[in-house]
Parts: structure tokens; C-alpha cells; sequence
């Protein structure tokens, strides 16, 4: 073999190499573009949707992502650690606005011994995609 040769070899399997080792730790996503079961859009699962309470001392307000898809009005007991408990209703339409993305208020029913209420921040869920993306913007 003369030199030039084991030269452009030598090249050749340096070049193979650098781009096997290219897709070591590399995350490769394979999609079914065609069904027989039908197409359509993908789905998205929303999350959970967690409230910030005003004057909080224990109290835990999380709307589920079944209550959020429900279509109806959701009412919480968010006692959590606190010794009391209260009540808030998130109504259907606010219930879209947090599934949207947006940010809604809600006052929860008077508790304790001092009767005190709390407001409850809910703002937009991010869904979860129903199949991993490796860029986080669809296929």
C-alpha cells in the first residue's frame, strides 16, 4: 500500500470514528408518522395546577389535571397542615383560563377562630406532552 493510500485509509476511518463517537450519549427520537388506527393531533396531558395562598399557615390549594379537563366547577378543601379548613371554587370558565395559560384569583371561604378568608393565585399550567420532544416543540 503505498503511502498516499494509508494516508487517505488513515483519514477515512478517523472521519468514521469522529462521527460514530458523534452519537455517543446522543437521545434519538423515532416517531410513527402513518397509523392504521387513525391520525389526528397529538394530545397533551395538562399538570397539576398548584395556588399560592395569601396569609398562608398550612393550607394547600392544587387543582388536578382531571379537574382542570373536567369542564365543570371544582371546589377544594385546602385545610393541608393548617387546623381549620376552608373551601374555594374555581369555576369552569376560570378553570379554562388556568388551562390556557392565564392566572385567576379565588377567596376562600371564611375558617378559623378569627374567621379569617385567604385568596388563592392560580396561574396557567404548562401541558405535558404525551410523547417526549427532544427540542420541546413538537416533532
Amino acid at each position: 500500500m503505498s503511502k498516499e493510500s494509508q494516508s487517505l485509509a488513515s483519514r477515512r476511518d478517523f472521519a468514521k470514528l469522529g462521527l460514530l463517537s458523534g452519537f455517543i450519549g446522543m437521545t434519538v427520537y423515532i416517531t410513527d408518522c402513518g397509523s392504521s388506527k387513525g391520525s389526528g393531533p397529538s394530545t397533551s396531558t395538562p399538570a397539576n395546577a398548584a395556588g399560592v395562598i395569601s396569609a398562608n399557615h398550612g393550607h394547600v390549594a392544587t387543582i388536578t389535571a382531571a379537574q382542570l379537563s373536567g369542564g365543570t366547577d371544582v371546589t377544594l378543601d385546602i385545610q393541608g397542615t393548617a387546623d381549620h379548613t376552608h373551601r374555594v371554587v374555581v369555576t369552569a370558565a376560570q378553570l379554562v383560563t388556568i388551562k390556557g395559560g392565564g392566572q385567576v384569583f379565588a377567596t376562600s371561604t371564611a375558617g378559623g377562630t378569627d374567621s379569617h378568608t385567604h385568596t388563592i393565585t392560580f396561574s396557567g399550567v404548562t401541558a405535558s406532552p404525551a410523547s417526549p420532544s427532544p427540542s420541546g416543540g413538537g416533532w
